[in-house]
């Protein structure tokens, strides 16, 4: 990442396109489908965007670029859950 520009867009949160990004930290134990209730919840009233790909860096990335005011990771366990 040295020697790299990055673009981060400052939007104020009123006008911003996508409102929230909404990631699953890993990809196992129900975090998916959690992330997915989460994003499906939210974009009733929001416009919001729902990320699995790549890295967790990568995702915060890319609502960086974009002007995302929000943007958390899924990371509460559901029941039933190994620690």
């Amino acid at each position: 990442m040295e020697g790299e520009t990055r673009v981060v867009l400052g939007f104020h949160p009123g006008i911003a396109p996508v409102k929230a990004g909404i990631f699953p930290l890993v990809k196992k134990d129900g975090m998916p489908e959690l992330a997915t209730k989460l994003h499906q919840d939210l974009k009733k009233r929001f416009n919001c965007f729902y990320d699995d790909s790549g890295a967790i860096g990568r995702r915060y990335r890319r609502m960086d670029e974009v002007g995302t005011p929000s943007a958390s990771p899924s990371t509460v366990r559901p029941p039933g859950a190994r620690a």
